[in-house]
């Protein structure tokens, strides 16, 4: 890839300054110094000798054309670049920000993943309106090439049924797993005030397939864990604040019932308004959630902050404790130097 077909945007200014400082402390930049990104660490209040839970996306990279790039150390990527649409990387110390001519293709992104050879997986999500994201295309993955950084359709999804006027969403949540390379898709298309019709897909990136692994439940965040009882799919519900779990068997499938774990509004220190956006497992082996208030409309951007969820299970009690609910500012992103 050719560095000029990274165009150089409208300087971030003081706002970059702001974002890049502020998901530092919050664990949203993942360091790599030339290594794969590692799960967000957290300092618990409640120390687990031996962790339930253990990550499966350790084999993560990051794109091998971030690595053409003259980049600054606090440069990093994600999908929600102030002032830009879609995914962009971002240099504060070069006040600039750099996006590849495909990355606006399909409006505002929400969802992103890596996977082991750096390829950016991700989905559309309306953010303000439907201008840039008709809700017709709002079931579809793009990858973003780990070599030439062009973003292109890769699978569309198929829902329940056709999008709702009363439900812009489709895919609103992704998880990968390293050890069957999968991803998980978790969509809301078609589901109605009345009527829940969502999809959790695994897709398979090997065989180039899409299964359906979860009906009529509509489901947000998604994370895939190695757990004490085999490999577990976690998830939470657009409806309330539970979060769920489904057994997998060895190729990513599921292999039984799902089982509620606990509730964000049950947890001492929760909020019964918030839903578990985003699942991921830390390096202490605790599941690490973001809380945001959902009701199915279009957000106005910045008007709310999540509240990031740490929770732990005690094996001693048989019960998830909370360890931490910070509000954190929603920025998301991984260096790239």
């Amino acid at each position: 890839m050719e560095r000029a077909k990274l165009l150089t945007s409208r300087p971030l200014g003081g706002v970059a300054t702001l974002l890049v400082v502020v998901a530092a402390l919050v664990g949203a930049c993942t360091p790599v110094a030339g290594t794969s990104p590692a799960p967000s660490a957290t300092t618990p209040s409640i120390v687990a000798v031996d962790p339930m839970l253990r990550s499966v996306t350790g084999c993560r990279q990051l794109p091998v054309f971030t690595g053409q790039l003259e980049l600054t150390d606090s440069a990093f990527f994600g999908t929600n670049v102030a002032g830009h649409t879609g995914l962009a990387i971002a240099d504060p110390a070069a006040n600039s920000v750099l996006q590849d001519d495909t990355w606006d293709d399909a409006g505002n992104l929400g969802p992103y993943v890596l996977d082991g050879l750096g390829n950016v997986w991700t989905a559309p999500v309306p953010l303000t309106s439907l201008e840039l994201n008709p809700p017709e295309q709002q079931n579809t993955i793009y990858r973003v090439d780990t070599n030439t950084a062009k973003m292109v359709k890769y699978v569309e999804l198929l829902p329940a049924r056709p999008p709702s006027e009363f439900n812009p969403f489709g895919i609103v949540g992704l998880a990968y797993d390293c050890e069957t390379n999968s991803l998980y898709a978790a969509s809301l298309m078609g589901s109605t005030p009345t009527e829940e019709v969502g999809r959790v897909f695994r897709v398979d990136l090997d065989e180039n397939t899409a299964t359906i692994v979860l009906e009529g439940v509509d489901v947000m965040g998604v994370g895939v864990a190695d757990t004490t009882e085999g490999k577990r799919l976690y998830y939470g519900l657009a409806r309330s604040g539970e979060v769920r779990s489904l057994p997998l068997d060895a190729n990513g499938d599921t292999a039984g019932d799902s089982r509620p774990e606990f509730s964000l509004g049950t947890l001492a220190g929760g909020n019964a308004i918030d839903r578990p956006q985003r699942i991921t497992i830390d390096t202490d082996g605790n599941l690490e959630i973001k809380g945001v208030e959902f009701n199915y409309s279009l957000r106005i951007s910045g008007q709310t902050v999540p509240t990031i969820y740490v929770v732990q299970f005690n094996a001693e009690t048989g019960q998830w404790e909370l360890v931490s609910a910070e509000k954190q500012p929603d920025l998301l992103g991984d260096v790239v130097q």
